[in-house]
């Protein structure tokens, strides 16, 4: 959930307490989560100490870990967007997804689109 001010907007004192509680780094996260639904229900999370996965066990009723310590590859050349959005993210987006499109970046290496949404 996200708002956008115009710079002349006036913030009254009690929605700038809900943006100075809200609008935090993520290093002060306690935990973070999602859950995705599909042929299964995988609920993904984190607590501040490594990633974890957990399926849905529709007979017990409960979430079973499926997914012990998930990583990011070191190594990978496949990036996800939803490039049908494309002409609505702002410049340097676009600058960026290009970059990584022509292998143009800092890492010098191509990136292929994958797209599952």
């Amino acid at each position: 959930i996200s708002s956008f001010l115009d710079s002349d907007d006036e913030i009254d004192p009690e929605d700038m307490v809900c943006m100075i509680n809200t609008l935090q780094p993520g290093t002060n996260l306690a935990a973070s989560g999602y859950v995705l639904y599909s042929s299964s229900t995988i609920l993904t999370m984190t607590i501040g100490h490594g990633v974890y996965g957990f399926t849905l066990d529709e007979q017990l009723g409960e979430f079973v870990l499926s997914h012990p310590n998930i990583q990011i590859p070191k190594t990978h050349n496949i990036m996800s967007f939803n490039e049908a959005n494309w002409d609505m993210w702002d410049q340097p987006m676009q600058h960026v997804h290009n970059e990584w499109r022509i292998g143009e970046s800092k890492a010098q290496k191509r990136y292929t689109s994958r797209y599952v949404g």
